[in-house]
């Protein structure tokens, strides 16, 4: 986990439970380290975030549900290529490991088969030299 992340986990666990934020110090201790310029920064970070989300939080947007309708999907036109894209680079990441590991199967089982002949091939070999 990045520092920015452990950060943003200890600030949000903090807020939540109502208490007051630590200073960059107490924060570096409570983490068990890390460079005081990252931490504030992270701080910044964390604090602007929040921020928003409470402005968010506070404002109250009033729809009638047509216009909510077309906020929705105009949002949805957005982010609908972006995921789809994710979504087909996923697909062709998963193909590949697919077919490098069909690869490897059949590889495999290549070799059990030419092991299971040569095994078949000594065992006729040793029934040839062992005395009936």
């Amino acid at each position: 986990m990045s520092t920015r992340a452990k950060v943003f986990a200890h600030l949000d666990k903090v807020a939540s439970e109502g208490m007051k934020l630590p200073s960059i110090r107490e924060l570096r201790e409570e983490l068990g380290g890390g460079s005081l310029s990252t931490l504030a920064q992270a701080v910044k970070d964390w604090k602007t975030e929040h921020a928003i989300l409470n402005e968010i939080e506070d404002e109250k947007i009033s729809l009638d549900p047509q216009t909510a309708q077309t906020v929705i999907d105009a949002i949805w036109m957005v982010f609908k290529p972006i995921l789809r894209s994710r979504i087909d680079a996923q697909r062709a990441e998963y193909e590949a490991v697919v077919v490098k590991l069909r690869e490897d199967l059949d590889a495999a089982h290549q070799a059990l088969v030419e092991e299971k002949k040569r095994n078949a091939e000594l065992e006729k070999a040793l029934q040839n030299k062992s005395p009936h």
